[in-house]
């Protein structure tokens, strides 16, 4: 059988070991306390206008594919079936004109 008599010795007294260790264990120390852990702070960043739009054109660059799979597939096959025409004037002119 266990008895807590909280520190009281046979003697009516109280025991010092435990008597320190109740003050003690009242007085808290200055520093952390064992509250709730609170939320760490966060940043906020607001953006401008031109930089939302900036954002939102840089993503749909992403997202576009580097090659029109659909314009080589038709060159392949006017390739393939003789269609394709090599037009030397036209890329003459091109040249010339991007000098």
């Amino acid at each position: 059988m266990v008895i807590d008599n909280n520190g009281i010795t046979a003697n009516g007294g109280h025991h010092p070991a435990l008597h320190d260790a109740t003050a003690t264990k009242d007085k808290s120390p200055a520093g952390p306390t064992e509250s709730a852990p609170t939320a760490a702070p966060t940043d906020n960043v607001l953006l401008s206008k031109e930089a939302q739009t900036f954002a939102n054109l840089e993503s749909r660059i992403n997202e576009t594919p580097d090659v029109d799979e659909a314009r080589v597939a038709a060159l392949k096959e006017a390739i393939d079936n003789g269609r394709f025409q090599i037009d030397a004037d036209r890329i003459a002119e091109k040249i010339i004109s991007s000098s």
